[in-house]
């Protein structure tokens, strides 16, 4: 008997060892495990000192529990390679974290040494350099530090568009593989300097252009995993910045616009085919974080206005997205992170205000209205919570009107909730029209502006396009206008007359207006001799882009590889 249990004890062995083997690795487990779901809010504290506890109380009013936030490397590293400057770092951690928030922290926006062709976002040339700022970063806001806790990164966002990936083309198989290089090094750096940390990789761009521009998400990933990835991140990040205006809809099945809702991307449920893709490649133990999902109301830029809803529906499809990843995909979602609270730094001529519920003043928009109510009713965490203060604004008008001609008062906070459900059909299309359009064109495929500020979002002048304060001001504007810059000054125009020198605005310019423009239109113009043709249509003041999204990138990247991004990298 006991020569047989002898014999028996290397099978007995080679068992556990398979067993070992095949159990799930203690990060899928472990601290990067989320609750399914758990909920967070982006929001923009880097470098807004003024606003960052009014925007943290935005957050801990709803009890959401995490907040994304971008800490560009540029400005933590900006000088030299090891030449550390964590002041801006150690008071957004402090903040947060005295708000009883957990960190999602973005990790990009290269330092200009980092990269020869001084792209303004791009990989660096050595991947090890980021790696060691990774390490650096994880190593200040380990679990434990005193100096507060970061405890989760996302390596670089968007890697499928060429704007994030120093404009470098095409974006192909082999982008993908320089990701998964890029990734592995961090991942390696971070889990080095505390193993609790979780690593995100992805955070793709959900887009359906196949071009030398962007690659679509889907491809993109399968690309990644064929490039190794398995084995080299926590957990996946996704972005569902979603077109067609429901949350249930199967992918190519829109209750609106069908014909023009053709690609999978334009829809939430786009994530369930990610994660398809995960578990085809053994990868099922993940979880899939979501690191920017909403609709948007955007009526301004043509890239976005064929697919706007409104303000109240945008509220009910936002609440309807959280419960529907409850109900149907637990227990591999992990985090989802609203996009978003408004930059204080956005104006009306920044697509990505849209998307936000809040104004960029801190004053709630009817989808954070309508958060605060799931959540007091228990619609969302599972038990109803105490009325609180929707923070510092909270019982006050805002001041103004609200950002969206279109957006209806926010509903009383006293009424009955109204039930959860996915909006009619009628009411979807309410801002968009159901008659049969034309085959989508490369714009409207082609969703790579984006809506977390990359390339866009401007802190020292305002955006492309933008109505600045030369001009007459829009029913709402920035609470800290500007004046006008030399290179980019606005003029009163008549048609087919060449603009003059706005009132006050002390600068000329030379852009020219088109023929049969309205006599009271005004032109945002910049500088550096280009021509700037976005006139507002309605009188509004608000900029109209008629070239489309195309034209809107190729001024973008003009205008990124200048000045704008070049004297203020840690943007």
């Amino acid at each position: 008997m006991h020569r047989r249990l002898s014999a028996a004890r290397p099978l007995l062995s080679a068992c556990l060892l398979l067993c070992l083997l095949a159990a799930p690795s203690f990060a899928a487990q472990g601290t990067s495990r989320a609750n399914s779901p758990e909920y967070g809010l982006n929001a923009f504290l880097w470098d807004q000192p003024a606003t960052t506890e009014r925007d943290v109380a935005l957050v801990q009013a709803l009890g959401f529990g995490w907040v994304k936030l971008l800490f560009p490397w540029a400005g933590i590293e900006k000088e030299a390679k090891g030449a550390y400057n964590w002041t801006e770092a150690d008071r957004v951690v402090r903040a947060a974290n005295a708000g009883g928030l957990k960190i999602i922290a973005r990790l990009d926006r290269q330092p200009r040494w980092a990269r020869a062709d001084r792209a303004p976002t791009g990989p660096p040339n050595n991947y090890q350099d980021y790696a060691d700022f990774v390490s650096a970063f994880v190593s200040r806001y380990k679990a434990g530090s005193p100096l507060g806790t970061v405890h989760a990164i996302q390596v670089w966002n968007e890697p499928n568009l060429d704007r994030e990936w120093g404009g470098q083309r095409p974006i192909d198989r082999r982008s993908a593989a320089d990701y998964v290089r890029l990734l592995g090094t961090a991942y390696r750096a971070a889990k080095a300097a505390d193993p609790s940390v979780t690593v995100i990789a992805g955070s793709l761009a959900p887009t359906g252009w196949q071009g030398p521009e962007a690659m679509p998400d889907d491809q993109y990933l399968r690309a990644m995993f064929e490039s190794g990835l398995k084995g080299n991140y926590d957990v996946l990040g996704a972005n569902a910045n979603v077109q067609c205006p429901s949350v249930e809809a199967e992918p190519g099945a829109c209750p609106v616009m069908a014909q023009r809702m053709w690609h999978p991307s334009f829809y939430f449920r786009r994530v369930e085919q990610l994660r398809d893709i995960m578990v085809a490649h053994g990868d099922g133990d993940k979880q899939i974080w979501l690191m920017e999902f909403g609709w948007t109301t955007d009526t301004i830029h043509e890239g976005y206005s064929w697919y706007a809803t409104d303000e109240a529906t945008k509220a009910e499809l936002i609440v309807r997205a959280f419960q529907y990843a409850r109900e149907r995909w637990s227990p591999w979602i992990g985090v989802m992170a609203l996009w978003t609270v408004a930059d204080p730094a956005w104006g009306p001529q920044d697509e990505q205000v849209w998307w936000s519920i809040t104004n960029p003043d801190g004053t709630p928009r009817p989808a954070y209205e309508r958060l605060a109510r799931a959540v007091e009713a228990g619609q969302l965490l599972g038990g109803a919570r105490p009325r609180v203060a929707r923070g510092p604004h909270a019982g006050a008008a805002a001041p103004g009107a609200l950002i969206s001609p279109a957006i209806a008062a926010p509903p009383d906070p006293s009424a009955s909730p109204t039930p959860p459900t996915d909006p009619s059909p009628a009411q979807a299309a309410a801002p968009v029209t159901a008659e049969p359009a034309p085959a989508p064109t490369g714009e409207e495929r082609l969703r790579v502006v984006g809506t977390d500020g990359a390339g866009v979002n401007l802190r020292t002048a305002p955006s492309l396009g933008a109505a600045s304060t030369c001009a007459p001001p829009p029913a709402w504007a920035p609470p800290a206008s500007r004046p006008c810059r030399k290179a980019r000054c606005c003029a009163p125009l008549t048609a087919r007359a060449k603009a003059r020198d706005a009132p006050g605005a002390g600068c000329a310019t030379r852009s020219r207006t088109r023929a049969g423009s309205p006599p009271t239109s005004w032109l945002p113009c910049s500088g550096r001799g280009r021509t700037a043709e976005y006139l507002s249509r309605d009188g509004s003041g608000l900029p109209q882009p008629p070239g489309g999204l195309d034209r809107r990138l190729s001024s973008l990247r003009s205008w990124s590889s200048g000045r704008r991004r070049g004297r203020r990298a840690g943007r």
